[in-house]
């Protein structure tokens, strides 16, 4: 588990390193650092200034989104068609099964709400009925706006980026470009606070530490894993989603099941979905996930 969270967050910092290099033309490691130091200003201030730091990342992250995806829209409109990156993802065959299995695996870690369910489950105690439509909403939401910048950034960009919203933007202006790395950014920082917060907040309970220790020793080596050169943005993210996977698939599903074979209260999934050949599904499905974590896409 702590290397999922480690891997996770060192992701954000790699990845906000290399948006910082292309938006802004910051060179390694300054981007880290900068990145970093944002991060951790916000979490020493504590809980309070992270709910109302994320509020106002979540409100900026909504308008530039909202202005991009208009701009663009307009831009395609007048330009009388989509931009090569579209014709060239439409006709490119994958060279080998090892790509549309690294898709799957970084899909599927895309939904994987490894933080978002027990807290919609905590703020639902007292109405467990709604637990599975706020996931399910949740879900959806997430799924609309994964398919709304895949397809913006691949009608706008005249060629394929590792980061979409970066080639996304840069093809609408200078000014564009800084809003797009403003968003990635943003949609970093808000995913580090709360992995952050919740892996400090594992540590000051099982070490006993107060705050500002336990944040340290949960995020000072994320700092260093990505200044160490052992990965980009992409190669944490999916060594996160590998972890998540193995995790799922050999400890959390038989742990649920076992659960399940002792209680006689209605599971929060839906009836057809509480059966053991569900289980094995999804279970199949995370082992196809891990694979796809691992192979080579290089």
């Amino acid at each position: 588990m702590g290397i999922v969270f480690l891997a996770n967050l060192a992701a954000y910092v790699a990845g906000g390193n290399e948006v910082l290099a292309q938006g802004l033309g910051l060179s390694p490691p300054w981007g880290a650092l900068l990145f970093y130091a944002a991060a951790a200003v916000v979490a020493v201030l504590g809980l309070k200034a992270l709910g109302i730091a994320e509020k106002w990342a979540v409100a900026g992250m909504t308008l530039m989104f909202i202005l991009l995806t208009t701009l663009t829209i307009g831009a395609r409109i007048r330009a009388g068609g989509p931009a090569e990156a579209w014709f060239g993802a439409i006709k490119k065959m994958p060279e080998s099964f090892s790509m549309p299995l690294a898709l799957f695996g970084m899909s599927m870690f895309c939904f994987a709400a490894f933080f978002s369910v027990p807290q919609a489950v905590m703020g639902l105690q007292d109405r467990p009925r709604l637990v599975a439509k706020a996931v399910a909403a949740g879900l959806g939401i997430n799924a609309g706006l994964i398919v709304i910048v895949t397809v913006m950034s691949l009608i706008a960009s005249n060629s394929m980026t590792e980061i979409a919203t970066v080639g996304w933007a840069k093809t609408l202006g200078p000014w564009a470009e800084g809003a797009g790395t403003a968003f990635v950014i943003l949609a970093m920082l808000t995913s580090y606070w709360s992995i952050s917060f919740a892996l400090s907040t594992i540590i000051e309970e099982r070490l006993k530490v107060k705050r500002i220790p336990a944040w340290a020793i949960a995020t000072l080596p994320t700092l260093l894993l990505a200044l160490a050169g052992f990965g980009g943005f992409l190669d944490f993210m999916r060594t996160a989603g590998g972890g998540i996977a193995i995790l799922i698939a050999v400890l959390f599903l038989p742990a649920f099941y076992r659960y399940r074979r002792t209680r006689s209260t209605p599971a929060v999934l839906p009836g057809y979905l509480d059966k053991p050949w569900a289980g094995l599904v999804i279970a199949v499905a995370y082992i196809l996930m891990a694979v796809g974590s691992a192979v080579s896409i290089r």
